[in-house]
């Protein structure tokens, strides 16, 4: 009905309609199984245990992997020994992240629903570590969001976040011949991609949220600066799973080399920051 719309409406900040297809992808899209998705999942574990190393050391530690999807995260900080509870809207996303962890020996804490919605729930200062990948974007409250992350981590906790480089999507909209739209993200300075309004920010609009809400040592790699899957203005440059294994070795050891000084040239922006 009109009015159950209109409630969904207002409980999540984004139009069911929008909800259901972001589920549709979680569940038509393993990212822990497709070729491309594998290097750029290397990236991210890469730079995340990096920063994970300078603020804990050997410490295990309690995660939230906020929209896990099929574990691609999750999985591989468990298995290293840290607590994870990984929460994602789509059931059949959880089956297979269920599936992986087995696979792998190891254990996560995996919870279907709106993680939006259980994390008020959680009291606060209840994680030394928070982990959302490649889901702000899609929603429209993400600065609430990143408010709740905030409290729920512990003092000298860490929040590390992938979201949409605004250079990415200006790029996108060129390459699809839509330069009108184009202009309003760059001469408007707006923030919303298109009907689906797919959020974006600026390395300095990033940085000023977490310094908002009290994150600070702050650093930042681009995911995918040199190369992207198919539909990405990155791919323009290279797909990774068209590579040999050598040359794949060549291009990851780049993405790393380029990944802080070009951070707004990649897919995603990876940001992190430490609660004081």
């Amino acid at each position: 009905s009109a009015a159950k719309n209109r409630l969904l409406k207002a409980l999540y900040c984004v139009d069911p309609v929008k909800l259901g297809s972001i589920k549709k992808a979680a569940e038509n899209y393993d990212m822990v199984k497709e070729k491309d998705e594998k290097f750029f999942s290397r990236l991210y574990h890469h730079f995340i245990g990096q920063r994970m190393g300078e603020v804990f050391s050997c410490r295990k530690i309690k995660i939230l992997d906020a929209g896990c999807g099929q574990g691609r995260i999750s999985v591989p900080l468990a298995k290293k020994g840290h607590k994870i509870i990984g929460i994602d809207l789509s059931s059949k996303a959880i089956d297979a992240a269920i599936k992986y962890a087995v696979q792998e020996h190891t254990g996560v804490d995996f919870l279907v629903g709106d993680f939006r919605n259980k994390i008020k729930k959680i009291a606060s200062e209840s994680f030394d570590c928070i982990i959302c990948a490649e889901v702000l974007y899609l929603l429209n409250d993400y600065k609430y969001v990143i408010k709740d992350f905030a409290r729920l981590l512990k003092k000298n906790g860490l929040l590390i976040l992938s979201l949409r480089p605004k250079l990415f999507y200006v790029r996108w909209l060129i390459l699809n011949n839509k330069l009108q739209e184009a202009s309003q993200l760059v001469l408007k300075d707006v923030s919303h991609v298109g009907s689906n309004s797919l959020n974006c920010q600026s390395e300095h609009e990033m940085i000023r949220l977490f310094q908002d809400n009290g994150l600070k040592d702050i650093g930042m790699r681009g995911i995918g600066v040199l190369s992207g899957i198919a539909g990405d203005p990155q791919a323009e440059f290279v797909i990774p799973s068209q590579l040999s294994k050598k040359d794949s070795e060549l291009l990851f050891e780049m993405e790393i080399r380029l990944s802080e000084q070009f951070c707004e040239d990649g897919r995603y922006i990876l940001i992190s920051g430490l609660k004081k």
